[in-house]
């Protein structure tokens, strides 16, 4: 049984974003909850070395965006990491297929 590289990676990219969706979520009810800035969390970083968690959300997405966009044959989308990022709601705006719904054609 063949499997193509589309079928062996955007289900994992799928489920990455739906697992990223949930931790934006949970962060977007904290920040509600808990009264506190938006933008403090926005920028926050773990650790001094690491990028700000927009920042890392953008990763996230951009490369799952990337990968499959270069499967299918197209040049991926190109946009400023401060387009993409919408108050804690830059993936779950999108709309997530289900990962066996991949396009057959794909080899």
């Amino acid at each position: 049984m063949q499997i193509s590289m589309y079928q062996a990676s955007a289900p994992r990219f799928i489920n990455s974003l739906r697992n990223l969706s949930a931790i934006l979520d949970r962060a977007k009810a904290h920040v509600e909850t808990k009264k506190i800035e938006p933008t403090a969390l926005i920028a926050a970083r773990l650790y001094p070395d690491m990028y700000a968690f927009a920042r890392q959300v953008q990763i996230a997405c951009d490369n799952a965006k990337g990968a499959v966009a270069r499967l299918a044959g197209v040049e991926p989308p190109i946009r400023g990491w401060w387009q993409a990022v919408r108050f804690l709601d830059p993936c779950s705006r999108m709309r997530l297929p289900r990962c066996d719904s991949g396009p057959s054609s794909r080899s």
